[in-house]
């Protein structure tokens, strides 16, 4: 791939503004082309950071503070792949069919198809509803100073690091094999917890509600999720 210099100098002109300038649109639209094609730096402070103490790092970066970290779109696409290679070895390990027998029932049909949705196009499933989790996340914190673009922001990284607190648990289920119920319930403690937590500082009041918010926040994004990639099987098991 060619180096082309003033992409860069566009780029870091943007996101690197020593006014902290507020996110916008076509920021981000340079940012998600920066972070596809190049390799990122930070990822060890991000990963710290969104650990420790996730609000600060959240509103010192939509405030301007944005060198050293892991920029949110390759943070995203990084966490996504990853999350999907696990699925994909845990899904083998819990003994998933590479196929079904022709006489196969719809429910079996269905779980082989959900499953083939989340190993193969995981990322892609993410990013296509980011749309969705930034206007979600608008709504639920209605009186937040933040713009849409920068709950994209937001949404990128949250989301990102919720991934990579799940990938313990998926390593959990292969050897243990919980049912589907006990699966969702798990996998949204997790989210509403951490949510919770990294979320608090982003409403206009840092209190229980801002927490209950960013609570509220992470559920209504992974059961969308969930029901989006069953809904996505289910469709294609009626036709098939």
């Amino acid at each position: 791939m060619r180096f082309d210099a003033s992409a860069n100098k566009k780029y870091f002109a943007i996101m690197n503004e020593p006014s902290g300038g507020r996110i916008t649109l076509n920021s981000l639209i340079v940012e998600a082309v920066h972070g596809i094609s190049h390799i990122e730096t930070g990822l060890r402070r991000t990963l710290v950071a969104l650990l420790i103490n996730p609000g600060k790092m959240l509103c010192n970066y939509l405030e301007g503070e944005r060198s050293g970290y892991q920029k949110p779109f390759g943070f995203l696409l990084l966490a996504t792949t990853i999350y999907a290679i696990v699925l994909h070895f845990t899904h083998l390990a819990v003994h998933l069919p590479h196929q079904l027998p022709a006489n196969a029932d719809f429910n079996s049909r269905l779980a082989f198809n959900a499953a083939n949705l989340e190993t193969g196009y995981y990322s892609w499933l993410h990013i296509g509803l980011l749309p969705f989790y930034g206007l979600f996340a608008m709504i639920i914190f209605f009186r937040s100073k933040y713009n849409y673009a920068e709950w994209l922001v937001i949404c990128c990284y949250v989301v990102s690091f919720l991934l990579l607190l799940l990938i313990p648990y998926q390593l959990i289920d292969a050897m243990v094999d919980f049912n589907e119920t006990t699966n969702f319930i798990v996998q949204i403690l997790i989210v509403v917890i951490y949510s919770g937590y990294a979320l608090a500082k982003m409403d206009s009041k840092n209190n229980l509600l801002s927490v209950f918010k960013g609570a509220l926040f992470s559920a209504v994004v992974f059961t969308f999720f969930y029901y989006v990639v069953r809904g996505i099987a289910y469709y294609i098991t009626w036709r098939g």
